[in-house]
């Protein structure tokens, strides 16, 4: 019988184990989901950093631009619109972009400087804007925003207004929907506000992730995707609200004629907002998953607590006020706002 000590036999076991980790090393492994989804996007040039002339050390209003035609293309195609093209602001109106970045809170002006490429303008543009994301060629996230130039024109209660309206099918000329955000200041405010948080959320890790894109990407980053406190109470995943902070008719809400609406009834509206009145939500976008949550709570606590503008909304049925909701107002979204109130101090 052949005998072999124990120290042949970890030789032995020890050679076996080092070749097969050698061999490991050479055999090509499958990537990994995240790996094969930031490949993919990464071969975009609009996805890469390098395709922009971007320098941290600039003024962001010196990255307002003309719209690449590959991301003009990207837009149409999403929103089947060929009508969008590129929009430069007057004069005038690149003092109200100014002004604007002006009044942002500290830890905005910061993370924008740092992260965001460059600020857009696009004509006949659904929605009030968008932001999208760019990479660098480790994975790390940059932004830019498009804006419809109507924001520019616009007061912002009257385009909250309008944003509101475009939710519901008017089957009634009686029933009036009117957002008063004051008049002091025009919508691109309002917007900038809530885009510039979609910034500061993915930055700061406000919410888990802003979107399946996101999602991925934080994956392909290692970075740790986890509930966090602002969501914890309030959602079950990204676009469905917790069992408490549901409210009838919410899944049908859509906004600026995308997604196949509007698609509720403007005579179910008192419905919708009464609805809405016993959630944590600040508006109705804001129930669309917790990324435009947290968008819309930071850009309207700002707007109203420290801009010292209103937000109210009411419904008129025959010019006769049958409805008024200040949401900011309500203990159960006031409740959310002393964390949000310290990050704007920062």
């Amino acid at each position: 019988m052949l005998k072999i000590n124990k120290k042949t036999l970890f030789t032995v076991l020890g050679s076996f184990l080092l070749f097969f980790a050698i061999l490991l090393i050479f055999i090509p492994q499958e990537p990994t989901p995240e790996q094969q989804y930031f490949k993919r996007m990464y071969s975009y040039p609009a996805r890469q950093l390098k395709s922009y002339n971007f320098n941290a050390e600039t003024d962001v209003i010196s990255r307002v631009a003309p719209v690449p035609d590959s991301i003009l293309k990207m837009l149409r195609k999403l929103d089947n619109c060929p009508a969008y093209v590129s929009y430069t602001p007057s004069k005038d109106e690149m003092k109200i972009i100014e002004e604007s970045l002006c009044l942002l809170p500290p830890v905005y002006k910061d993370i924008l400087k740092m992260r965001l490429v460059n600020i857009y303008f696009v004509k006949n543009f659904y929605g009030g804007g968008i932001t999208d994301w760019i990479l660098d060629e480790n994975g790390k996230i940059y932004f830019y925003i498009i804006f419809n130039p109507e924001t520019l024109k616009m007061s912002a209660g009257d385009w909250f207004t309008y944003r509101d309206n475009s939710c519901f099918v008017k089957d009634t000329k009686n029933i009036k929907i009117k957002i008063n955000c004051g008049k002091k200041y025009k919508a691109f405010i309002g917007v900038l506000l809530h885009e510039a948080s979609h910034v500061v959320d993915c930055v700061l890790k406000i919410t888990p992730y802003l979107d399946d894109d996101t999602y991925m990407l934080y994956k392909y980053e290692k970075v740790k995707v986890a509930i966090t406190p602002f969501v914890k109470d309030d959602w079950q995943t990204i676009y469905l609200p917790s069992r408490g902070n549901d409210f009838p008719l919410r899944g049908m809400i859509t906004f600026y004629r995308l997604n196949n609406g509007p698609k509720i009834n403007i005579s179910d509206a008192k419905t919708v907002y009464n609805g809405l009145s016993k959630t944590r939500f600040v508006s109705l976008y804001s129930s669309k998953s917790w990324a435009e949550d947290s968008a819309e709570f930071m850009a309207f606590s700002y707007f109203v607590r420290k801009l010292n503008q209103p937000y109210v909304i009411t419904l008129f049925d025959e010019g006769k006020k049958i409805y008024s909701y200040e949401p900011l107002k309500n203990n159960r979204v006031a409740g959310r706002c002393p964390p949000i109130n310290a990050l704007m101090e920062r």
